[in-house]
């Protein structure tokens, strides 16, 4: 039997509703939460630009991390060409354990890391091609796929694709010990069958070893992309992205871009798909399987119409859930009186959501915004409203591109930092922004490592770029 509370504390408990019901009037937005408490913030780079793509926690704490460097100082201690992707694991502080470089002589970017059934790491994005690499590219850009071990050390690098432009942007580890990765492709040659149209959504699954299994491309007569792929708990795959076509694997279309939602099974097919949206753009970025069974999507929206309601103008934030049927539950847009683009959402352990991006606004939802662009999270409750946010940056651009639900029922949010002095030696300290690893080389040379490329020698740095990773 529950005793009966004291009419002390019931007193007491009614004068703090009272007093915390006037505050929400009066103010008219969510009351910060105790969990807006940043715990550490971290920069990483080198003398060029870095940007962080995608963070994962480990099961000891620490997390790895993943993205692109074009540096040759710094916390880079290895350098193959004009952009390389990178790796870098992280103790439960943000303290730098290892980096790993990784690519050819031109463009390299990884957009997506996971954790595999071994402990090993999975990382897959692109590679484009050069001559060092002929033998191993397919044509002028090739999905990139990379198993490192636990130690930073690179056990396999191979690439996928046709002779036209591949990327992954989505790796996922699954229970059967592989790697399932999703992007897109233009090719209808080499690994690539399949094709609707221009660009599709394609979905490759390799086995322990990064060896192709099998590969799918879905889509319609126009474009269409894959931007996150999840394992759900039944065993099957669900995926995530945006559709410009009206016919093919895709039944309906709302507008100019749509989110576009299916799932497949373990071979491929596709179990079922639907379509999201307005009549403006809606771009899907990021989904997570729900503790219920259904699905929660994470973007941005450009509608005001169809499945939106909420818009506030120009890019919203727009986060949709759907029960395990596909049918939507509750959707909300987020934003103010400018660009604000969502890059990321997972549930948190509460069985709420956290939301990360990017805002150019400073009205509406946006309680500040410090420069031209912050980095700007959201902590929504399990119906979808907003419990707390928070910007953060200073006076230039913060972009804000991976978001992680932490085992302490915090939130990590990652991605790069332009806010620095015009004679990019340090950052001005003058918010949250107070630290770089760049150099006093305002042309960025890169003369300090023996053998640097002519295009470096003939490019000026303008712009110096570090990866900023903030724990919440």
């Amino acid at each position: 039997m529950i005793s009966p509370m004291p009419m002390k504390v019931i007193v007491s408990t009614l004068i703090h509703v009272i007093v915390i019901f006037w505050l929400t009037v009066i103010i008219n937005k969510p009351i910060f939460a105790q969990d807006t408490i940043l715990n550490w913030r971290a920069y990483y780079g080198g003398e060029g630009l870095e940007e962080a793509k995608s963070i994962r926690q480990l099961s000891g704490g620490g997390y790895i991390m993943a993205g692109s460097t074009d540096s040759r100082s710094g916390d880079i201690t290895q350098s193959f060409g004009r952009k390389d992707a990178w790796a870098l694991r992280l103790d439960p502080n943000g303290q730098l354990i290892w980096q790993l470089s990784l690519g050819g002589r031109n463009d390299d970017e990884a957009s997506s890391i996971t954790i595999g059934q071994d402990g090993r790491y999975g990382l897959a994005g692109y590679t484009t091609f050069s001559r060092k690499n002929k033998d191993n590219n397919h044509g002028g850009k090739d999905v990139l796929f990379a198993l490192i071990d636990i130690n930073g050390k690179p056990i396999r690098q191979t690439c996928f694709g046709g002779s036209e432009a591949e990327a992954a942007n989505s790796i996922q580890s699954t229970a059967d010990g592989g790697y399932i990765l999703a992007g897109y492709t233009f090719s209808n040659d080499g690994q690539v069958s399949g094709n609707h149209g221009k660009q599709d959504a394609w979905v490759i699954k390799l086995n322990a070893a990064g060896e192709l299994v099998w590969q799918h491309c879905y889509g319609g007569s126009a474009n269409d992309e894959a931007t996150d792929i999840k394992e759900t708990y039944s065993g099957d795959f669900v995926i995530t992205g945006h559709t410009y076509s009206r016919d093919g694997d895709i039944t309906e279309n709302k507008g100019k871009s749509d989110y576009w939602v299916f799932v497949i099974d373990t071979a491929g097919n596709i179990l079922g798909q639907r379509t999201l949206g307005g009549s403006g753009n809606d771009k899907a970025a990021a989904i997570t399987p729900t503790f219920d069974g259904g699905y929660a999507i994470g973007g941005s929206t450009t509608s005001s119409d169809g499945d939106v309601s909420g818009y506030h103008g120009m890019e919203d934030f727009w986060v949709v859930k759907l029960n395990p049927e596909g049918t939507i539950e509750w959707q909300h847009a987020f934003g103010g009186n400018k660009d604000d683009v969502a890059t990321a959402l997972v549930q948190t352990l509460d069985g709420g959501f956290g939301v990360g991006g990017y805002t150019y606004s400073f009205y509406e939802d946006i309680n500040e915004n410090s420069g031209k662009c912050d980095f700007w999270i959201l902590k929504l409750d399990s119906s979808g409203k907003m419990e707390w946010e928070s910007s953060l940056g200073d006076k230039n651009w913060e972009v804000a591109n991976c978001l992680e639900a932490t085992a302490d029922y915090g939130l990590i949010i990652a991605g790069y930092s332009e806010s620095r002095e015009k004679d990019f030696s340090t950052f001005e300290n003058t918010g949250d922004v107070n630290l770089d690893n760049g150099q006093n080389d305002c042309c960025g040379t890169g003369i300090i490592w023996a053998g640097a490329l002519i295009y470096d020698l003939l490019k000026p740095r303008l712009v110096f770029r570090d990866i900023w990773v903030v724990k919440f």
